[in-house]
């Protein structure tokens, strides 16, 4: 629906939401996100850091190796969904649905909690230099600028939300209001997305540019496969060093997610010329939503399994 809305009326959408500033969407998401994580259980992970250091490794070297791959073919037709590609992959985890979904497959939620946040703490340092060497000389482009503005949009809000989840009250508040926040916070998200897509079709109707349902399809089969190889490679990673299931399991959606807001503020805001550059991070979140979600409904129920609590009980006495 918020698609066909910013597709159909983007001036509207631009003329009511489009004054406000991207970066107060983005600042705002993350801030409201890290005011609900809680943090207070995951100072046993940090005595085996390797766990941590092997997901966010892998969301910074497997996955945005699997988009250039994916991306050159994009090249020649399509330039703008090949550096939305780039751009996703170069982003951090997200900070709601990894955990969610590392808890419901019965994994160690904390154990992908602090992969997130090493991902999205490191992402400033990281993402800049990453892009300039996905991308190459065909864009041009400012790490340093890209580093100050994610240090800005990323990293501080998540630091002012932890920060006063120190004070009591603000803790019970944020933690009994979870459900008001996460919908607040879904809500920007989707008024990002509509001003996204609605500056993309002003863009391309201003140039004349043309998106057939073929490039779609091309783009939502790679994106589908970037993330599909992305999960088996965090969990081969995972049985290579030799990890308990249920820190494979957070390896395996920590390692592999991505996070939309900060993709979507970097195609806007570092690549304008690329009208068509927030797409791709728009499939890749909704691929993530699609394909995890099934993942993890199938390993709760694998779980569930009389056998395998068998096999557990087993193994404690």
């Amino acid at each position: 629906m918020i698609v066909l809305i910013g597709s159909v009326f983007p001036q509207a959408v631009m003329h009511v939401v489009g004054q406000v500033s991207i970066r107060f969407f983005v600042v705002s998401v993350m801030f409201l996100m890290s005011l609900t994580l809680d943090t207070s259980q995951i100072t046993a992970i940090l005595r085996q850091p390797g766990g941590v250091g092997l997901g966010v490794l892998l969301g910074y070297t497997l996955v945005p190796l699997l988009a250039w791959l994916a991306s050159r073919p994009f090249w020649v037709r399509m330039p703008d969904l090949a550096v939305g590609l780039l751009i996703v992959s170069a982003m951090p985890c997200t900070l709601a649905s990894a955990t969610l979904w590392t808890r419901m497959a019965g994994g160690n939620d904390a154990l992908a909690l602090l992969i997130t946040v090493g991902s999205n703490s490191l992402n400033f340092l990281v993402a800049p230099p990453l892009l300039s060497l996905t991308l190459g000389q065909a864009v041009a482009l400012s790490p340093l600028s890209m580093m100050r503005d994610l240090l800005v949009i990323i990293l501080l809000p998540i630091l002012g939300g932890q920060m006063l989840r120190m004070w009591p009250p603000i803790r019970y508040r944020a933690d009994r209001h979870r459900g008001l926040i996460s919908l607040l916070s879904k809500c920007l998200i989707l008024l990002l997305v509509l001003i996204g897509i609605a500056r993309a079709v002003i863009r391309v109707q201003n140039e004349g540019q043309a998106l057939r349902a073929s490039d779609l399809l091309s783009l939502l089969g790679a994106v589908a496969l970037v993330h599909g190889l992305a999960l088996l490679g965090c969990e081969l990673a995972g049985r290579v060093v030799r990890l308990p299931r249920s820190d494979r399991l957070a390896l395996l959606f920590a390692g592999s997610q991505k996070t939309l807001p900060a993709s979507l503020f970097v195609a806007q805001a570092f690549f304008p010329n690329f009208a068509l550059a927030s797409i791709p991070p728009l499939f890749y979140h909704a691929g993530q939503l699609i394909i995890d979600s099934f993942i993890a409904e199938r390993l709760r129920r694998i779980e569930l399994r009389p056998e395998s609590q068998l096999k557990r009980w087993k193994c404690i006495a």
